[in-house]
């Protein structure tokens, strides 16, 4: 597994830039409300304020906000 971290800008804009740039990836989110989380970045299910991922644990999918957005990990 090699783990690619995602420049984040301090904008939500930016994140958002990032996230879109990454949907359908599998990915290592940490997120100001919900610690690290492991998943797929979902292509639908996202707009200009929320993204989806399905997680690969008990939460499967979830909505997460891109202002929370603290760090991203591709994994290749």
């Amino acid at each position: 597994m090699i783990l690619s971290e995602i420049v984040l800008g301090k904008t939500s804009d930016s994140k958002r830039e990032a996230v879109q740039e990454n949907l359908g990836q599998q990915v290592i989110i940490n997120d100001t409300h919900n610690s690290w989380c492991h998943g797929v970045i979902l292509k639908e299910g996202y707009d200009n304020e929320v993204y989806q991922a399905q997680l690969k644990d008990e939460r499967g999918k979830m909505q997460f906000h891109y202002h929370d957005l603290n760090t991203l990990l591709r994994i290749y």
